[in-house]
């Protein structure tokens, strides 16, 4: 395979991930697990910023992740809600209710 080849599919392979953002930062520390089911059970909001190293889900992509340092957040409705990355938080101001069962 050359390069021109094999580029696409690595480029899809990295946006895969999230599909509301084309690139995750990488926020996540070198030793935080790869982003897993929500089945996990891991909460979508908390009554405040969680610690770093919390366990999390996505409300926009379902995915659980650690939280980082840098995580994404939002507070609504007194509730504070972290996202996988920021193309998530982006979905989600724009229309909180459709993310909040």
């Amino acid at each position: 395979m050359t390069l021109r080849q094999i580029l696409p599919v690595l480029a899809f392979a990295f946006t895969a991930a999230c599909a509301s953002s084309p690139a995750k930062p990488d926020s996540a520390p070198a030793s935080a697990p790869a982003a897993a089911p929500a089945a996990a059970g891991a909460p979508k909001s908390f009554e405040a910023m969680p610690a770093v190293g919390t366990q999390a889900t996505c409300p926009v992509s379902g995915e659980t992740f650690t939280v980082a340092e840098g995580s994404q957040h939002a507070v609504h409705e007194g509730r504070t809600y972290v996202f996988c990355c920021p193309g998530c938080k982006s979905k989600f101001e724009a229309n909180p209710a459709a993310f909040i069962k």
